[in-house]
C-alpha cells in the first residue's frame, strides 16, 4: 500500500502502488484475491480511518501515562496523532507485508 492522506474536512485517501503491488504479487507475497483493496488504480476515500490502517494503530486504552509517553517520545510526536503515528510507523506488522508511505 502506497499513501494514506487526510484532507482538512477529516476525509481519508488510500490508493495503493501499482508498482508493489504487481511486484509482490509476482513474488508470491500474495494473491490478488486476498488483497484488501482490488482496483489499483483507484484513490479510495472515507471519512473513517480504513480498517487495514485502524489495526496498525496502537489500543492506547492498554497503555499506561508513562508507557504513552515513552511512545511518543520514541516517535519524536508531542500529541498522539493516528496519521503522524502511521506516516513514521508506517503501519507495520509482523502478521504481513504492507507497508504505509506517502506517495513520492
Amino acid at each position: 500500500m502506497h499513501f494514506l492522506e487526510i484532507n482538512g474536512r477529516g476525509k481519508y485517501y488510500f490508493k495503493l502502488s501499482k508498482n508493489h503491488v504487481e511486484k509482490a504479487l509476482k513474488e508470491g507475497v500474495y494473491i490478488k484475491e486476498i488483497l484488501p483493496f482490488q482496483d489499483l488504480d483507484k484513490i479510495y476515500e472515507s471519512s473513517e480511518i480504513f480498517p487495514i490502517f485502524k489495526i496498525r494503530l496502537p489500543d492506547l486504552s492498554r497503555y499506561s501515562e508513562k508507557e504513552k509517553k515513552i511512545m511518543l517520545d520514541e516517535l519524536n510526536m508531542e500529541e498522539y496523532d493516528e496519521f503522524i503515528f502511521l506516516e513514521k510507523t508506517k503501519g507495520i506488522l509482523l502478521t504481513d507485508k504492507f507497508i504505509i508511505e506517502k506517495e513520492k
